[in-house]
């Protein structure tokens, strides 16, 4: 009887100290594993993320009071998410560790804790797995980048408001973007209206149907609303290359007239011939190198002028350095200006239809010109002024003085011959500037 007490009384205490010993093995278990489960894959990520950092800070903080005597202990890396491989779940991991010696000796997070948080859908419909960002997004999103400089082009509004239509969206990569008009900027090369947002913010949205996509307008470098292919001088903003003067292929020589009424010139610009140096509306130019030959010129008129008056001003300057009363060279011999005013009196007959050709193409009665309602349709004096080239001859008389009854005089003739020859380079720089405003340029 006694024998058989003590075996229930030593059986039943095995048992309870097992489920002790049972009982704490569960409850470690319960204290380092852990798990939650979330609809999709973001929600796991977001909430991993925030629990991560503290749980492998007290791991560490537990692992120090055990290992106190440890020395050299530190955290390597603090509490970050990874994904397991073949797992729908994110684990929380982290490392520190203690020196043996110079050795150190790594100890992981998750070698002891095991927490993962998992998920049963990675996205829902209609979005996908961004592992850049670890998002679900949409294919369009509005966290989605937003588009810098573009430009989109007008349709038609109406002459009070050519701007009527301008658009606010744009299509890009099946997305749609919004600008806000009062950062953007209009202008119209080639008669096509644009409007550019300096930048264009995504909605979220797929594009709907007619929203226009960025163009790039064409090319306008002097921003004169021609663009460069359709301009003969695509770098001077007062000029698209027509005649005038303007040199839109660059050769010296101006475009030609517009013959066929286009509303461009018939040759120097682009996708018409290069105009020859023979072309009526060529101006050329050649001699003038010395005071004994005056310049040759043909083409304008106006411009010819200038180029004679500009030669004779220059021999004048000469003439007056040398203290010659008369224009003369720099030899020294005398000017004989009877060509050059021969070919003034041509001009002026061009110019007015008097005492000339009347016909500013040299004679060709297909283009002649009667301009007389520019001038007065009188002859005028077009002689050089060859008695001081416009310039006063005369010097003041030298001022005399008296002085304890005697009489000085000052003589001032070096002043009047520095006066000469300012006065005659004051004539040439006018010149110079009236035939740069003639040639086009302002």
């Amino acid at each position: 009887m006694t024998t058989e007490w003590f075996a229930r009384v030593f059986a039943s205490a095995l048992i309870r100290r097992s489920a002790y010993v049972l009982f704490a093995c569960i409850s470690m278990y319960a204290c380092q594993a852990r798990a939650d489960t979330h609809p999709y894959r973001d929600e796991a990520y977001i909430h991993c993320t925030s629990t991560a950092p503290d749980d492998v800070a007290a791991g560490y903080a537990s692992w120090q009071a055990a290992n106190a005597s440890k020395p050299g202990q530190a955290l390597d890396t603090p509490g970050y998410c990874a994904k397991p491989s073949g797992m729908n779940a994110y684990q929380e991991r982290g490392r520190w560790h203690w020196t043996n010696g110079s050795t150190p000796v790594y100890t992981t997070y998750e070698s002891s804790h095991l927490v993962y948080h998992n998920w049963t859908t990675e996205c829902p419909v209609g979005k996908s797995w961004d592992d850049a960002t670890k998002r679900c997004r949409s294919p369009c999103d509005p966290t989605d980048s937003p588009l810098g400089r573009t430009t989109l082009a007008v349709p038609p509004g109406t002459p009070e408001n050519p701007y009527l239509n301008a658009p606010y969206q744009a299509c890009s990569g099946g997305c749609s973007y919004e600008g806000s008009i009062d950062d953007a900027t209009h202008n119209a090369i080639d008669g096509q209206l644009y409007i550019t947002y300096k930048t264009m913010t995504p909605t979220g949205e797929a594009c709907s149907v007619g929203t226009p996509s960025p163009t790039e307008p064409p090319t306008d470098t002097d921003g004169d609303g021609v663009s460069d292919g359709e301009d003969g001088a695509p770098n001077n903003p007062g000029s698209t290359g027509g005649g005038g003067g303007d040199d839109g292929d660059g050769d010296g020589n101006p475009d030609g007239p517009d013959g066929d009424g286009d509303g461009s010139p018939d040759c120097g610009i682009a996708g018409k011939p290069a105009c020859t140096d023979t072309d009526k509306n060529s101006n050329q130019s050649s001699g003038g190198g010395d005071c004994g030959s005056p310049p040759t010129s043909n083409g304008d008129q106006i411009l010819a002028q200038i180029a004679f008056q500009t030669w004779a001003t220059r021999c004048a300057i000469t003439g007056s350095a040398n203290g010659n009363p008369n224009p003369n060279g720099s030899n020294g011999e005398s000017i004989d200006l009877s060509g050059t005013n021969s070919r003034l009196d041509t001009i002026h007959g061009d110019l007015t239809s008097t005492d000339g050709t009347g016909d500013l193409d040299e004679g060709d009665t297909t283009h002649e010109t009667s301009p007389g309602s520019l001038f007065d349709d009188e002859p005028i004096d077009t002689e050089l002024d060859q008695s001081g080239f416009g310039l006063s001859r005369g010097c003041p008389s030298p001022p005399t003085f008296t002085v304890a009854g005697m009489t000085r005089t000052i003589d001032t003739s070096y002043m009047c011959d520095l006066g000469d020859i300012i006065g005659a380079l004051v004539i040439l720089a006018g010149l110079a500037q009236a035939a740069w405003i003639f040639g086009g340029n302002r």
